[in-house]
């Protein structure tokens, strides 16, 4: 695992470092944020239908864990907190 993920540091790094910035470059990303979005719909998909045993669980403590464990897999914890401070517990 370790070497796959060499090896696409390297493949990034070359892309990145030598594509000029056109419109070709432009789609590759859209390639990336689109599944970035799908992988994001899946893990949210997976937490509503799977990971929560019934509906009276929401907002209990295993919900706001979960919650926050799926804010940490999408890199998404540390801009939740900043924007809402003043709501997290």
């Amino acid at each position: 695992l370790d070497a796959i993920k060499r090896e696409t540091a390297l493949i990034r790094g070359a892309f990145y470092g030598t594509m000029l910035r056109n419109e070709i470059f432009d789609f590759s990303q859209l390639g990336t944020y689109v599944e970035r979005a799908d992988n994001t719909a899946r893990i949210l998909d997976v937490k509503y239908y799977v990971l929560l045993p019934s509906i009276s669980w929401v907002g209990s403590t295993l919900d706001n864990y979960q919650w926050e464990s799926i804010l940490r897999s999408v890199s998404a914890h540390r801009s939740y907190r900043w924007v809402y401070e003043a709501d997290y517990k």
